[in-house]
């Protein structure tokens, strides 16, 4: 069985159609998702449409999930949000059902799963914190941490970077940004894992950020780091 590992869509509906494309040549209908669906930019809605199209996927919750949830409970915190972010955050709250929000909430920050023999843990930032951040030249000390869990693979998301790191017992997979890639702007990052062979395949496809740009333009054209993260590593369009 092959299965996508997404993380870090962030809204940007335009990355994800060419990811879905990309599945659906696979014939793959099973998705790890880890958090971050929305966020940054401004298309919740159609994000949630496509994913709710898989009907074998697991999700858990991240950082920006969180942040919408507590931006519905109080003003204040979602103009902090809005100010950092963009208002990513505020789009979704305009744009998502009561339905959605439910959908949202009943999500797990961790996951654990079996199988075919293979033990699987899945969250955003890290089995102990979905705000803690492993980047690919993890301390000593994280990777301690990370081994002293019962498990064959832990996928997470978080950082926007692929990464991919052996341990003593067990892989830690990062698939990278759907959405927001940090290593290049305008690519969707993410990964199949294999479950017959166990083994795991990163792929980076590029999507045109023509769209994207203008939505940043219309929303948020005061926030330079969207624009920056947009175009890291590569030419305009």
């Amino acid at each position: 069985m092959k299965i996508g590992v997404l993380s870090d869509i962030h809204a940007n509906v335009y990355a994800l159609r060419v990811v879905n494309d990309f599945l659906k040549n696979k014939n793959i209908s099973k998705l790890f998702v880890l958090g971050d669906i929305v966020g940054y930019y401004y298309h919740p809605k159609e994000v949630i449409d496509i994913l709710k199209k898989y009907k074998d996927a697991i999700y858990v919750r991240g950082n920006h999930e969180n942040m919408l949830l507590e931006s519905l409970k109080s003003k204040d915190y979602l103009e902090k949000v809005t100010k950092k972010y963009g208002k990513g955050i505020k789009t979704a709250i305009e744009s998502l059902s009561d339905s959605d929000f439910a959908w949202i909430e009943q999500m797990p920050e961790k996951v654990e799963i079996s199988i075919e023999s293979a033990k699987i843990i899945l969250c955003h930032g890290s089995p102990w914190n979905s705000d803690f951040y492993i980047y690919p030249d993890a301390s000593k000390d994280i990777i301690e941490k990370l081994e002293n869990y019962q498990s064959n693979y832990i996928f997470f998301g978080h950082t926007h970077y692929p990464t991919c790191i052996q341990l003593k017992k067990m892989l830690a997979i990062n698939p990278g940004s759907v959405g927001q890639s940090r290593l290049v702007g305008g690519v969707a990052n993410f990964g199949i894992f294999d479950t017959t062979n166990c083994s795991y395949t990163q792929i980076a496809i590029p999507y045109s950020t023509n769209n994207l740009n203008k939505d940043i333009e219309k929303n948020d054209a005061s926030n330079t780091y969207l624009r920056e993260i947009l175009f890291r590593n590569r030419h305009h369009e």
